[in-house]
C-alpha cells in the first residue's frame, strides 16, 4: 500500500465516522507526538493535515 492510499483510506474512514476534521487536527496539534515530530517531517505532515484534511 502506498502513502496516497494511506492517506485516502484514513480520510474516507474520518468522512464515515462523521469526524469534525478541524477538531481532529487541532487535536493533534497539541498532542505530545505531534510537539515531538523530526522538524524535517513536520512541515510534510501540516501539508497532508492543510490540503487533504481541511481541504473543503
Amino acid at each position: 500500500m502506498d502513502i496516497k492510499e494511506v492517506i485516502t483510506n484514513f480520510v474516507i474512514s474520518i468522512n464515515e465516522l462523521g469526524i469534525d476534521k478541524r477538531l481532529l487536527v487541532d487535536e493533534i496539534r497539541k498532542s505530545e507526538e505531534y510537539k515531538n515530530i523530526n522538524p524535517k517531517i513536520k512541515p510534510i505532515i501540516d501539508k497532508i493535515y492543510d490540503n487533504v484534511l481541511l481541504a473543503p
